[in-house]
């Protein structure tokens, strides 16, 4: 998602992708990401790794009710768009259903910050 404020870049990218160790490989993340924007990094690893980054980022994610072996299963995480500065440290997040404004406000704010 590309937003302009006062004639300057900013990407954005979504935290929306559920965390799932068992089914995402490399090669999957290769093709998923790009369909979001070509910038985008989709990162994978270990169901330990996962959760540690998770951790951080204060994302929940969960398998969805019981599930039988070999089954098909959903997966309960949580949605945020997250901006994070060309340095990649956090500035700021925003919920699914944030608007543009709202958006474009943060994103001002976080410029301002520098």
């Amino acid at each position: 998602m590309k937003l302009q404020v006062d004639n300057e870049e900013v990407y954005a990218a979504s935290g929306n992708r559920e965390p799932d160790p068992e089914r995402d490989t490399v090669a999957q993340l290769a093709q998923y990401a790009p369909l979001f924007h070509p910038r985008l990094v989709a990162l994978t690893g270990t169901l330990e790794e996962i959760k540690q980054a998770a951790s951080a980022y204060r994302v929940y994610f969960s398998k969805a009710g019981e599930v039988a072996d070999n089954a098909d299963y959903l997966m309960d995480h949580s949605t945020f768009i997250y901006l994070v500065g060309p340095d990649g440290k956090y500035r700021t997040h925003f919920s699914h259903s944030a608007t543009a404004e709202e958006m474009a406000e943060g994103v001002g704010e976080a410029l301002d910050q520098g």
